[in-house]
């Protein structure tokens, strides 16, 4: 227990953090806001490197995530920082799903290949419908809205799959319900940047975040940790 404690004081600290940037989101307070932005994932980068500090694919989550808020604090001077701040995003996603086939494949477990298809499929066509929508209200963004987007939903259902290979576990739903947050906050700054600008929309966008981030990163964690994996 008490080698947890460094990094149960981090995730506290991750909460103060996040607590007071969502405050000024709420009051609407700008620079503060950028100011503090980064806080909350600067304490939970190494909360879970402590966790699993030989597993960079999870802990690169978070620290590319990390980056990515950095570049989306300018993105109001250049879309090239919007641009480059998703692509870390997607990168940090890109490292889950690696992440995920990794304990898939380990499991004892075999998974039939027709769930695989299924989601082959169902990305497929979340792409073919959502398309249009992108295009129309994202313009040249359309193509990496239409990446990102199905990504994040495919990794989200692909987590129900190690849930399933590991049935006496319940990491794997954290990490679905981490991702159906983060589909929330990113769909709505895409909305609210693209579409229809709300009012207070910070606050909603990271609140969501960073509940996506700690349950994400935590469920890939405590796979490990747990020994469910191991």
């Amino acid at each position: 227990m008490l080698k947890y404690i460094p990094t149960i004081v981090l995730l506290g600290l991750f909460a103060v953090a996040s607590v007071v940037h969502l405050y000024f989101c709420k009051t609407e307070q700008e620079k503060a806001r950028k100011v503090s932005k980064p806080f909350p994932m600067i304490f939970l980068v190494p909360a879970i490197m402590l966790l699993v500090p030989e597993y960079p694919l999870i802990w690169m989550f978070p620290l590319l995530s990390l980056l990515g808020d950095v570049f989306l604090i300018f993105k109001k001077k250049s879309m090239g920082f919007f641009v480059a701040g998703s692509v870390l995003f997607f990168l940090g996603h890109l490292c889950n799903l690696i992440q995920l086939t990794i304990f898939l494949f380990q499991s004892d477990t075999k998974i039939p290949f027709i769930a695989y298809f299924i989601f082959a499929i169902s990305l497929a066509l979340i792409i073919r419908f959502v398309f249009p929508l992108t295009k129309r209200y994202a313009g040249k963004l359309a193509l990496l809205a239409n990446v990102y987007m199905p990504i994040l939903v495919f990794i989200g259902v692909f987590s129900l799959l190690v849930t399933a290979a590991y049935a006496d576990s319940y990491q794997g739903l954290l990490i679905t319900l981490g991702y159906i947050f983060f589909i929330f906050s990113d769909g709505f700054l895409l909305y609210s940047n693209f579409i229809k600008d709300v009012k207070q929309s910070h606050f909603y966008i990271m609140t969501t975040y960073f509940v996506g981030e700690l349950l994400i990163s935590l469920g890939l964690a405590m796979l490990v940790t747990w020994s469910v994996v191991v």
